[in-house]
């Protein structure tokens, strides 16, 4: 790097000897590179560090030099295989990621680009490299991971067709799974082909075309369209069509939804979609490299500074270094440097702060600036990496922005799931209900019920979606209305007979094959449920019931221990076509019947143990002379007192059951 030097203060007569100059020279190669926030070190060949700059000392601490490089690795990694054709002689340069310990403890991932050291006989002596911490970067690609999957899910969650149109030839782009009733979206279909059954596009004004109203408005539209499903029958669509725009303002896609209003008149439902393209700023670069002297003068400004402040190296070296600062900060700014001379302490040596920049134009912009100190005869000198952070801050923004957004609509989902859990308990004849449901921090898919099916038997179930978040939450309430009976009319629990008034009830086992063929698992969600269902027969006290891969219900016998009651199946969707068995148990008065969700036994302590069945079953056993709701009460608070600050990583669900004894008899 060439050195811009000032000749304000020298002497012209004056020339130094060629030792001091290179030792001059020297100095400021190690203040810049004590200056630069990437870290960098060096291994001889038995990869022992033996230097290290300024950002090193600081992640990895003073004493690194003469330990092993694999001395700071965390967990198992391959970085020496990785690294071996390097020390080989048989690459210059190798870029590795690995997981390394802080001197703080703290792992972090960190991106190497490592280059070979040979002696002057060409033998391989060591080697250098320099790093960065790109353990933040990472967790962005993640956010970033995570919020097109929520995108995707939540288009394929929509009950109706979702489409995105190439806006100069009409073909269809992205179609969600409702769009299937119009038929099958092939490669190169139009939508006027699709919908219409046409050649051509929508053509006058009883029929506009959407994306033509788009290109000509450039805004937003809504139309009414007559469209044809794949039978031929005609359905009234509400269109809502929205433009996207390139960089230079033109129409490229159209995104378009379309709301039956033929069999719901009324239907508010919008749609709301967030691309979040997030970019890896590439930083050293762009870092703008400048040098002060005790007075502060510029004597260095390399090209980025030109860029990142705007001025040229010739209109700039001389001047103060408070040209390219707010002038409410330089007061401030000459008092520390005053202050850095007569004492020769400085505070922000070595660490990375956030400044205020301001650039030729008079805007002024967030920098991150790293700051090295050193000196000559000449007098003290400042050396600083500045980096613009505004799109960093702006992306920050946005993070935050869409997490709040995020939060308050998981929120509201949670709300509208819980909504349709049992509003009170049922107590029919001799027979009571209880129930407890505590959600977790995460949106999850527990949901249970108990209602009257007939005169004489009641249904209950407790079922579980696999996974969080909102596709977890949209099967348990979709599936909350499946297994709820239709009053006067058939349904997935009662079927009528014939054309007679009369219906059936019908058993477990048959409606777990129902709900197994209706809801298959798709093998790229992977979504399933577990599931128990059972009929209490009011006047026998029999409860027959069908397991689907839910835990064991709990059968707590009025005269003896409690006990597990195992009847195995599959998780409702895993397999195709799998049979279910129902099994049985007779309640006599006293006797209680649990089901639960597994986020009970899962519950962990801060110690990550779970709580478990062996500690469920011991807690219900020590219940036997409390009320039905409140040994759910206690078994809650069990719970709650095993987990401690720990956070519950599942819901915790519990239905129960029991034949309440008669007044005269006695129960030992």
């Amino acid at each position: 790097m060439k050195m811009n030097k000032t000749n304000s203060t020298r002497s012209s007569e004056f020339h130094m000897r060629p030792e001091e100059e290179l030792q001059e020279l020297s100095l400021r190669y190690e203040a810049i590179l004590a200056a630069v926030p990437d870290i960098i070190m060096e291994v001889d060949a038995n990869k022992v560090y033996t230097w290290a700059n300024q950002s090193g000392l600081v992640f990895f601490g003073e004493d690194v030099l003469g330990k092993e490089a694999s001395f700071y690795f965390e967990g198992e990694q391959n970085t020496y295989e990785r690294v071996h054709p390097l020390f080989e002689g048989d690459e210059n340069v190798i870029y590795v990621e690995s997981w390394q310990r802080r001197k703080d403890g703290k792992k972090r991932l960190l991106a190497w680009w490592c280059r070979i050291l040979k002696d002057e006989n060409g033998n391989v002596k060591g080697a250098i490299s320099t790093a960065r911490d790109i353990t933040d970067q990472q967790e962005t690609e993640e956010q970033i991971r995570l919020q097109n999957q929520l995108f995707e899910n939540t288009i394929e969650s929509l009950t109706h067709p979702f489409y995105v149109i190439d806006a100069n030839d009409y073909r269809i782009i992205i179609a969600n799974t409702a769009t299937a009733i119009f038929g099958t979206i092939s490669k190169d279909v139009t939508c006027y082909a699709i919908t219409h059954n046409r050649k051509q596009p929508c053509r006058g004004t009883k029929h506009i075309c959407p994306l033509e109203e788009v290109k000509k408005t450039k805004k937003p539209v809504t139309l009414e369209h007559t469209h044809y499903d794949k039978d031929g029958n005609a359905r009234y669509i509400e269109l809502q069509a929205y433009p996207i725009f390139d960089n230079k303002g033109n129409i490229v896609q159209m995104i378009e939804s379309g709301l039956d209003i033929t069999e719901r008149k009324q239907m508010e439902e919008k749609l709301r979609e967030s691309k979040k393209r997030f970019r890896s700023v590439v930083r050293s670069a762009y870092d703008a490299i400048i040098s002060v002297d005790s007075y502060g003068k510029i004597t260095f400004w390399n090209r980025a500074a030109e860029s990142i402040f705007g001025y040229a190296v010739y209109e700039i070296v001389g001047k103060s270094v408070s040209m390219i600062m707010p002038e409410r900060f330089r007061e401030k700014h000459q008092k520390g440097l005053n202050r850095v001379v007569s004492t020769g302490k400085v505070k922000i040596i070595g660490k990375t702060i956030e400044v205020v920049g301001l650039k030729k134009d008079g805007r002024e912009f967030p920098v991150e600036l790293s700051l090295a100190k050193w000196g000559t005869r000449e007098g003290i000198f400042f050396t600083g990496i500045l980096r613009d952070i505004t799109e960093r801050k702006r992306i920050e923004a946005e993070i935050q922005k869409a997490n709040k957004r995020m939060k308050s609509d998981l929120e509201a989902a949670a709300e509208v799931q819980k909504s349709l859990l049992p509003k009170e308990c049922l107590e029919i004849q001799e027979v009571r209900f209880a129930y407890t449901f505590k959600p977790c921090e995460e949106l999850g898919g527990d949901i249970f019920n108990v209602f009257k099916l007939d005169e004489k038997h009641v249904g209950l179930y407790i079922l579980d979606v696999s996974g969080h978040g909102v596709p977890a939450a949209l099967l348990s309430v979709t599936l909350s209305h499946v297994m709820s009976p239709s009053p006067g009319q058939s349904s997935l629990l009662k079927q009528q007979i014939g054309s007679s008034p009369e219906y059936r009830l019908v058993q477990p086992a048959e409606v777990a094959k129902q709900l197994n063929r209706q809801f298959l698992m798709d093998h790229e969600k992977l979504q399933y449920f577990t599931l128990v269902y059972g009929i209490l027969n009011l006047e026998t006290h029999e409860f027959r019931y069908v397991s689907a891969g839910h835990p064991s219900l709990i059968y707590l016998s009025h005269d003896s221990d409690a006990a597990i009651l195992n009847n195995p199946g599959f998780p409702i969707g895993c397999i195709k076509e799998a049979n279910y068995e129902e099994s049985s148990v007779y309640l006599k008065p006293g006797d209680r019947l649990y089901l639960y969700s597994d986020g009970v036994t899962d519950a962990m302590n801060s110690n990550e143990e779970q709580f478990g069945e062996r500690r469920l079953i011991g807690v219900l056993d020590k219940s036997h002379d409390l009320l039905l709701k409140d040994s759910i009460s206690s078994l809650l608070r069990n719970v709650d007192e095993w987990c401690g600050n720990a956070k519950l990583v599942d819901d915790v669900s519990v239905l129960a059951v029991e034949i309440a004894a008669k007044a005269n008899e006695h129960i030992s």
